[in-house]
This record gives structure tokens, C-alpha cells and sequence, in this order.
């Protein structure tokens, strides 16, 4: 079985309110403040997913990229904006094998990139 990522929130600020609602809802939830943080986070990329894949794609277009190497750049954590002709000409080097997610994948949130066909070398 393959780990799933980690994602450190060690802390947020919120106001005493947003802190005290944030309690509520996790306890008339019947749910740890943690398992409530991941469904909120989760919750909030499925509602908005379709913008976050045309804001990808907007990108990718802007910079002369795919989806796919826009979206592995982005998600490259080693890169951070701004980014680079450097960073611009790595993406554009990276081929099919070095891509983990499609945009037909980000949309419908199912196929894995091995089992699509969009990547346009």
C-alpha cells in the first residue's frame, strides 16, 4: 500500500470566532479537528476543481506549455514563482513519463495519467 502525502498545517490564525465555529463544527460532527481540516481541504479543491484546471491551462498557454508540464511545474515544490526561463525550459523538457496527471485526469478526478492519452509531446 503506497503512503499517502502528508500535508503539514502545523498552524493557521484565525480569529477566536473562526477558531470557536471551527470547534463547533467538529464537534457536532462528531470528528477530530484534524479529519474535519482534511475534508474542508478536500471539499474545497472538488468544488472548485474545474477553475483551478482552467487557471492551469491559462498558464500553460501564457508560458507556451502544456497542461501537463504547467501543472507539474506548479506542483514541483522545489520551483516557486516567479519562475524562471530556466524553470519554463525544464517543464518543456519533461516528457510522457515524467507526467503524474492529465488534464482529462484533473477534471474528472478519476484516470491516472499512464491510463490517458491527452499528453501532447
Amino acid at each position: 500500500m503506497t503512503e499517502m502525502p502528508r500535508l503539514s498545517l502545523s498552524s493557521i490564525d484565525v480569529s477566536q470566532e473562526t477558531a470557536d465555529w471551527f470547534q463547533v463544527m467538529a464537534s457536532l460532527s462528531e470528528q477530530s479537528k484534524r479529519e474535519l481540516t482534511r475534508q474542508l481541504i478536500e471539499g474545497h479543491f472538488v468544488r472548485w476543481r474545474k477553475r483551478h484546471v482552467e487557471k492551469v491551462q491559462y498558464f500553460a498557454n501564457r508560458h507556451e506549455l502544456s497542461w501537463e508540464q504547467a501543472f507539474r511545474l506548479l506542483a514541483e515544490a522545489e520551483r516557486k514563482a516567479p519562475y524562471s526561463e530556466k524553470d519554463f525550459q525544464w517543464a518543456r523538457a519533461l516528457g510522457k513519463e515524467d507526467i503524474w496527471a492529465t488534464k482529462a485526469s484533473a477534471l474528472d478526478g478519476s484516470t491516472p495519467a499512464s491510463e490517458t492519452d491527452s499528453y501532447s509531446e
